[in-house]
């Protein structure tokens, strides 16, 4: 049975990044004559997560925390290449009660010689989520987060989400580097702190005689001085405006058979006949690993006076600019009994980040009549699923990936299966089994979305792949012989 394959796409995008209040109290003073720094923070209304099957809302970043990395600078202005977080360095910031609390409690700078600039003490503020504890000498994390007290162990190569931040004596930016988590149930979304923008009232000026720090909304809290009035109303509390540095990302696989539209009448295709399983899958607008830069000097203007920040992303090593080739390819690990035998051959059989149900798994070196029910994976099925994740994630299960502002462009590679004994052109294990033929579908992301659309932080794509799939059908007609009349004229027998 041959067939003829095509394919469809539709998406939808998602905007993110708008903002509710965790209503912050200010800590009481607790020494005589000096003024504690207190905080408060805003988040994102948007489900995120913050680690293994764990959703960050209001409440759980209450408890999960965010990490502030605060520069003393003395009366100079904080230096983006030499400053060190000599003031607080990776220090947890939780609520309790109505206040959001941290120890030890750190006070606001006081010398004050006279009203020049020159002569005031300045502290630089910079703010991650969620929280997590490190070695910090090295910046890397603890492998088991809830007993890093007694389980001294790092995470080590491989490890996916939050990888390291910069380490207690690190000069410069702060960053915090990251690696894609292609499962949806432990895949991190990573928030960075700025000022926030929600309401006039909520921007910091702190005054100290005659100097006034202006503080920017969208950017980071540089070169703050000690409040002039501490216990008014919101005077010297740091409102964070916690953003998504990352871009959300779903993205859904299934066929439709006999079918042109994803509105027609599908028809299943027969179970044990054929299977459709991904090749590979190729992706614009992410990289997989990057370092976010803690000092976003840029931001997205939201109108009405109304900013959040823009994620600054660098490479790996946090310090030059990001790279990328261009596209992330995840292949299938197709297996079909010549594993790295063959030139370019080994690459395919990584899988890593891809639903192992899609994917072609049968290598028995005997075909028998249960192969197909028993032994393989379904692959992609009538039903929606996830591409991504270890099979068990639901399909609009997203994950997160680091934006890089180039389009959403997609390269799709799959093979077609139908078992049939008398053909020999199936490649699991080189016995005879029938048909197999591969099929590369692209569309760019106008096709895609209606529109050119490149990935950006702080939005959340849903895209659905579905291939349909048109049987070759046949008719037949059976036409009578028709009779043709001629007269032959022999020779007349000769004697």
């Amino acid at each position: 049975m041959k067939k003829i394959f095509l394919f469809a796409a539709a998406a939808a995008l998602l905007t993110a990044c708008s903002s509710e209040e965790l209503a912050g109290t200010e800590f009481a003073q607790q020494k005589s004559g000096e003024t504690p720094i207190n905080f408060s923070v805003y988040t994102p209304r948007t489900v995120t997560r913050a680690g293994a099957a764990q959703e960050m809302n209001t409440a759980n970043l209450a408890t999960r925390g965010f990490g502030i990395l605060a520069y003393y600078t003395d009366d100079e202005s904080y230096d983006a290449d030499k400053s060190t977080p000599s003031f607080m360095y990776n220090t947890q910031v939780t609520k309790s009660g109505t206040s959001w609390t941290y120890n030890p409690v750190m006070y606001w700078p006081n010398e004050f010689k006279n009203a020049s600039a020159e002569n005031i003490d300045r502290v630089s503020f910079f703010a991650y989520a969620p929280y997590v504890e490190v070695d910090n000498t090295t910046g890397i994390p603890y492998a088991d987060q809830a007993n890093w007290k007694t389980d001294k162990t790092l995470v080590t190569t491989g490890e996916k989400n939050i990888i390291a931040i910069s380490k207690n004596t690190a000069s410069g930016d702060p960053v915090v580097k990251y690696v894609v988590d292609t499962n949806p149930a432990t895949s991190v979304d990573l928030l960075w702190g700025v000022a926030a923008d929600n309401a006039a009232t909520r921007y910091v000026a702190i005054d100290n005689g005659n100097s006034k720090v202006t503080v920017t909304p969208g950017k980071p809290f540089l070169n703050l001085v000690k409040p002039n009035e501490p216990t008014a109303a919101d005077g010297g509390v740091l409102n964070f405006n916690m953003c998504h540095a990352l871009s959300k990302l779903n993205i859904d696989v299934k066929y439709i058979a006999d079918a042109l539209t994803p509105s027609g009448t599908s028809e299943n295709i027969d179970a044990d006949e054929t299977r459709i399983y991904i090749r590979s899958i190729t992706i614009g607008g992410f990289v997989m690993k990057a370092a976010l830069d803690l000092n976003s000097t840029d931001r997205y203007d939201l109108g009405s006076d109304k900013y959040r920040g823009k994620a600054l992303w660098k490479d790996i090593d946090g310090k030059s600019a990001l790279s990328w080739s261009g596209n992330t390819k995840f292949f299938d690990g197709r297996k079909d009994g010549k594993e790295g035998t063959e030139s370019g051959e080994n690459p395919n059989e990584s899988y890593t980040g891809l639903n192992p149900l899609l994917l072609e798994n049968y290598v028995n070196d005997v075909w028998g009549s249960t192969a197909w029910t028993n032994d393989k994976n379904s692959g992609v099925t009538k039903d929606a699923q996830n591409l991504f994740g270890d099979g068990t994630a639901a399909a609009a299960d997203p994950i997160y990936v680091i934006p890089v502002g180039d389009p959403i462009d997609i390269t799709i590679e799959y093979d077609v299966l139908t078992a049939d004994p008398v053909l020999k052109d199936f490649l699991s294990d080189g016995e005879t089994h029938g048909s197999m033929i591969k099929n590369t579908i692209s569309k760019t992301s106008a096709e895609i979305f209606g529109s050119a659309t490149k990935m950006e932080d702080g939005k959340a794509y849903t895209i659905h792949l579905i291939l349909g799939m048109t049987s070759a059908k046949f008719t037949a007609t059976v036409t009578d012989f028709e009779a043709e009349n001629a007269i032959a004229n022999l020779p007349d027998n000769q004697d």
